[in-house]
C-alpha cells in the first residue's frame, strides 16, 4: 500500500519549518508536481528522496497538514496512538483543573497533534468536528479508535468545513443533547442544532472568573449564546443581568438555563444586534462582557476585523458605569494578541477613558497550545478596569 501513496517534494531550503515540528506546509515550500490530488488525500512529503512527513493534502495555501513527522500510513493503530495521548492528558486534568465540570475538550486539533480534529466530551457523549476533507475521509478509522479507547454512548460527527451543512451524522447512538455541570451550574447542550459542538467550552475558566467579581453588580453579557457568562454572574451574586444576542434561539436557550439555575433571578434577555444595542445605553452597567464570534475567518478580512473590535470595545466602554469592569475577547485566529490589544487601546482613546489591564485571558488547559504551532492559541482576552 505504501507505493500507492503520493509523494510530494519539499524544497530542501524549507526544512526548517518541519524541523520546528510545525503542522502546516505551505504550497510555496513544495516543488511543482504533476500528481493529480484531491483535497484530503493522504500524502508523503520527501526531501531529496527521504520521506520526512505524512499528512493530508489541501489544494489551498496550506498544502499539507502534517500528522506525522515520519512515514506512516493512515490506520486504526495510528489514530489510536494519537488520540490516546490526548485522552491521557485529559485524565490528568480531570483530577484537578477540570474537577469542577463533566464537559471538556477531549482533543484540540494541532494542539494535540492531529490537524483539523476537534472532539468535545459532554458527560461522556462525544461530539467530533472535522475541519477539513482529510479528517472527514478518515472518520471511520477515527471513530473506531474512539470506540475502542472510550466506548462513548454517543458519537456525533460534524463537518463545519461544509459551509452549506448545518447538521452532522451519528456514528454511535442517536442522542441529540444532554445536561452538563460547570462549577455547580447546570446547562443544556444541543449538539445537533447548536453552534460548534453545542457549547463554548473554551470560556469555562473565564466564566468562573466573572463569578468571583460580579457580586452586587449590574452585568451586561453581549453575544450571550447559551448564557454561560450570565449564569456565572448570577452565581457570583449579580443584582441584575442583561443578556443580548442577535439570535432568538440564543436568547431562548439563555433564558431556559437561567430559569433552571436561578428561577428568581433578575435577568433580562434581549434579542438585538449588540452594536446597535450598545449605542443606546447610558452607563447603566458595572460589568460588561464582550465575547463576539470571530470577526475574521482569514487574512483578507483581518483589517476589517480589527476595526470592528475597535468599534465594539469603544461602545462597550462608553456604556459602562465608571469605574467599572470590561471583559473583552477575540477568537479570530488571524488577529493575534498584539493586534487585539492595539484595537482595545485605540477603543479606549475613542471612548476617552482610562483603562488598566488587570489580567490577560485565554483558553483553558483542555484547549492546549502546541508550542511549535502557535496558531492553536486563538482565544485572547483582557480583563480591564475602566475609569473616567
Amino acid at each position: 500500500m505504501a507505493n500507492t501513496i503520493p509523494e510530494l517534494q519539499l524544497h530542501p531550503s524549507k526544512m526548517a519549518s518541519l524541523q520546528r515540528r510545525h503542522h502546516w506546509i505551505f504550497s510555496g515550500a513544495l516543488r511543482p508536481s504533476s500528481i493529480e490530488l484531491k483535497a484530503g488525500d493522504w500524502v508523503y512529503v520527501s526531501v531529496q528522496g527521504n520521506i520526512v512527513a505524512s499528512g493530508f493534502y489541501n489544494p489551498g495555501s496550506i498544502a499539507v497538514r502534517v500528522v506525522c513527522f515520519e512515514q506512516r500510513e493512515p490506520s486504526l493503530a495510528l489514530f489510536k496512538d494519537i488520540l490516546e495521548k490526548g485522552i491521557a492528558l485529559r485524565n490528568e486534568l480531570l483530577s484537578h483543573l477540570l474537577a469542577g465540570t463533566n464537559a471538556f475538550r477531549l482533543f484540540h486539533g494541532e494542539g494535540d497533534g492531529l490537524p483539523g480534529l476537534v472532539i468535545d466530551s459532554y458527560n461522556g457523549h462525544l461530539v467530533v468536528q472535522a475541519h477539513h476533507e482529510g479528517i472527514d475521509a478518515q472518520r471511520h478509522l477515527i471513530c473506531a479508535a474512539l470506540q475502542e479507547l472510550l466506548t462513548p454512548p454517543t458519537l456525533f460527527w460534524r463537518q463545519p468545513y461544509l459551509k452549506e451543512q448545518s447538521t452532522g451524522q451519528w456514528m454511535q447512538g442517536e442522542c441529540e443533547g444532554t445536561e452538563i455541570v460547570e462549577h455547580g451550574l447546570s446547562m443544556s447542550v444541543d449538539w445537533v442544532h447548536g453552534q460548534k459542538t453545542g457549547l463554548f467550552l473554551d470560556q469555562r475558566d473565564n466564566r468562573h472568573l466573572l463569578s468571583l467579581l460580579s457580586k452586587g453588580k449590574r452585568v451586561l453579557n453581549c453575544f450571550c449564546y447559551e448564557g454561560g457568562f450570565s449564569l456565572a454572574a448570577l452565581q457570583g451574586g449579580s443584582d441584575h443581568v442583561v443578556s443580548v444576542d442577535v439570535s432568538e434561539r440564543a436568547i431562548e436557550a439563555t433564558t431556559a438555563n437561567v430559569r433552571k439555575n436561578f428561577p428568581q433571578a433578575e435577568h433580562e434577555g434581549i434579542c438585538a444586534d449588540v452594536m446597535e444595542y450598545l449605542k443606546h445605553q447610558s452607563s447603566d452597567f458595572d460589568f460588561i462582557v464582550l465575547d463576539p464570534p470571530a470577526f475574521a475567518k482569514g487574512l483578507k478580512s483581518r483589517h476589517k476585523a480589527i476595526q470592528a473590535y475597535r468599534r465594539l470595545n469603544a461602545l462597550g466602554m462608553k456604556a459602562l458605569k465608571k469605574p467599572g469592569f470590561l471583559m473583552t475577547y477575540s477568537c479570530s485566529a488571524v488577529v493575534d494578541e498584539v493586534m487585539f490589544r492595539q484595537a482595545v487601546f485605540a477603543a479606549a482613546l475613542d471612548a476617552q477613558v482610562s483603562a488598566q489591564v488587570l489580567q490577560k485571558l485565554g483558553q483553558p488547559s483542555d484547549h492546549p497550545t502546541n508550542l511549535f504551532h502557535q496558531e492553536t492559541s486563538y482565544l485572547k482576552g483582557l480583563l480591564l478596569y475602566i475609569t473616567p
